[in-house]
């Protein structure tokens, strides 16, 4: 025991390391085909505007830009800009509603523009998040 009143744990930062997953691509999966974004593709849009998206989808709910994959803080997410919005499923989780923000992308799971998420829709989007 030291002289010191205090009881305290001196870690060793030099030796900690931190281990933080990076993007390495997302993989987009729409009526049949796979749609493969790296770091560099991005910002990718998705929306019924053939000439301005890079994924484009019709439909009555969807915006001309409805939705944007994009980087912020090192981390893939989506960001919604669409009038009805966008639901997003990570997983098996529960969907979350998404509407003029930015939702962080994690995964595997299902996005659905402008309505609820149904597994057997064939219009899903499907995602997953490639990490190293």
């Amino acid at each position: 025991m030291t002289n010191d009143e205090t009881y305290a744990t001196r870690l060793n930062t030099d030796s900690a390391k931190v281990v933080i997953a990076q993007f390495v691509r997302i993989e987009l999966f729409y009526r049949g085909k796979l749609f493969v974004i790296k770091r560099e593709d991005l910002p990718f849009y998705i929306g019924r505007d053939e000439e301005n998206c890079d994924l484009a989808i019709s439909g009555d709910t969807i915006s001309r830009r409805h939705c944007v994959l994009q980087m912020r803080d090192h981390q893939i997410g989506l960001l919604d800009t669409s009038t009805n919005g966008t639901f997003v499923r990570p997983g098996r989780a529960d969907s979350v509603f998404i509407h003029n923000e930015y939702y962080p992308l994690v995964g595997k799971g299902a996005i659905k523009l402008g309505h609820l998420i149904d597994m057997d829709d064939p219009e899903l989007l499907l995602y997953k998040v490639v990490t190293e």
